[in-house]
């Protein structure tokens, strides 16, 4: 399983997070895709904020909370605390 990737971007005067990774593909998307499909209630956003500034500070506290996940998940063999370790199910 892919680590989620998400986008920032704002949309009028807020800022928003959301995944770009589509999830029938299970690509990633481009900023103008990902904001499209938010506007167009396709893709619910992670959340809204006034600044970019904290918008970024949430992506980057939810990506963290995944990577502690997908570590304690990992099978052992996979699992190096040292860097960030990654488990393709298609290996």
């Amino acid at each position: 399983m892919g680590h989620e990737v998400s986008k920032t971007f704002p949309i009028g005067d807020k800022w928003y997070n959301a995944s770009s990774i589509n999830p029938i593909t299970k690509k990633e998307m481009s900023e103008q895709e990902v904001r499209k499909r938010v506007v167009d209630g396709e893709l619910k956003p992670h959340g809204s904020f006034k600044t970019q500034a904290k918008a970024i500070k949430a992506a980057k506290k939810r990506s963290k909370s995944f990577d502690n996940k997908s570590l304690k998940t990992l099978p052992k063999k996979y699992n190096n605390t040292t860097r960030k370790a990654t488990y393709s199910s298609d290996r």
